[in-house]
């Protein structure tokens, strides 16, 4: 899965829900963060044990803008 950040600033981002598929998917990282016109991969891995039948499980991204705060003193 790609995720791409057209925007100026800094966007993060996780997976919710992901906890609810199971043993069987794995990703290394549920969340993080996308610097401006920049891209992400995060992979996704599914390895059954054994068959199943998924009944509609959902897994959402969320992302926000980062806030950052500067602040200046002069000496």
């Amino acid at each position: 899965m790609t995720i791409k950040n057209p925007t100026v600033m800094p966007v993060s981002w996780r997976l919710v829900g992901f906890e609810t598929l199971g043993e069987e998917f794995s990703c290394q990282d549920l969340e993080g963060c996308v610097m401006p016109y920049s891209t992400v991969t995060v992979s996704l891995s599914f390895q059954p044990t054994r068959p199943l039948v998924l009944n509609k499980k959902f897994v959402k991204i969320e992302a926000s803008l980062l806030s950052v705060i500067c602040i200046g003193i002069e000496v």
